[in-house]
């Protein structure tokens, strides 16, 4: 198992590379004071791990633009569920079984758990996330079966819902179209509303994560109460109005 100094400085490594294109060897091994040695050996397991490119000299980010071609890409505030779905994978618990759901923001989420080193049992409807993860060795994914929606590349229906209905998970994380005080959560699609109000159901510990342009949004398909929620993770501060129910309710905001 990985040191903490190991997986703090390749996280370091990962984070300089999201504010460049590129980085030399060298210029790691200045940045954080260690060895050019120390650095070629984190450069050979992120390499490994398919999550970046090496080239002579120095590395950059793995570039995943041709497989992302499967799926349509969302690319509406990039930056913030970037950080968001970062900020998310970073508090999971080594050993946890999470249910995740779908979405453009929490498949950031995903794209963020492929670069770490937990070991986590993962439930997901959701055919993104199962992509993402689903070479990461140190992950149980489980997909849950079901009727395929190709809109949201999610699965829903009876199969779906039974295998959520017998199972119980540590953690829940979900993202959302639209939440308010008074109307709670809600989402788009009425196919997917009974799959993820179950996922709400049967998490002991629930994560919303949702930008800032989610808040005051109000859908057709509620899924389930804002006192239900026991953290959300955004990228900005909400209103006041949410601020004061969060601080009420005992829900913990974390800001990515």
């Amino acid at each position: 198992m990985k040191n903490s100094r190991t997986i703090n400085r390749q996280d370091h490594i990962l984070h300089l590379l999201e504010i460049n294109d590129s980085i030399s060897i060298r210029e790691l091994s200045e940045e954080l004071d260690v060895s050019e040695w120390t650095i070629r050996r984190d450069v050979e397991e992120l390499h490994s791990r398919q999550i970046i490119d090496r080239y002579h000299g120095g590395i950059r980010l793995k570039d995943h633009s041709k497989d992302d071609l499967v799926f349509k890409e969302d690319s509406d505030l990039f930056s913030e569920k970037n950080r968001i779905g970062i900020k998310t994978a970073k508090i999971l618990k080594e050993g946890s079984n999470v249910i995740i759901g779908s979405g453009s923001t929490v498949r950031f989420v995903a794209k963020a758990l492929a670069r770490f080193d937990k070991r986590l049992t993962i439930y997901t409807n959701s055919i993104e996330v199962c992509y993402e993860l689903a070479n990461k060795i140190n992950y149980k994914v489980v997909c849950t079966g079901g009727n395929v929606h190709g809109d949201f590349f999610t699965l829903d229906g009876p199969v779906t819902e039974k295998l959520l209905l017998s199972n119980y998970f540590d953690v829940g994380v979900i993202g959302v179209s639209g939440l308010t005080v008074e109307e709670g959560l809600n989402i788009k699609s009425q196919l997917s509303a009974l799959t993820v109000s179950i996922m709400i159901e049967h998490s002991d510990n629930l994560i919303v994560v949702a930008d800032h342009s989610k808040f005051g949004r109000v859908y057709p398909n509620k899924i389930g109460d804002l006192r239900s929620v026991n953290t959300i993770i955004t990228d900005a501060t909400p209103p006041p109005e949410f601020c004061e129910f969060f601080a009420k309710n005992n829900i913990r905001l974390i800001l990515a």
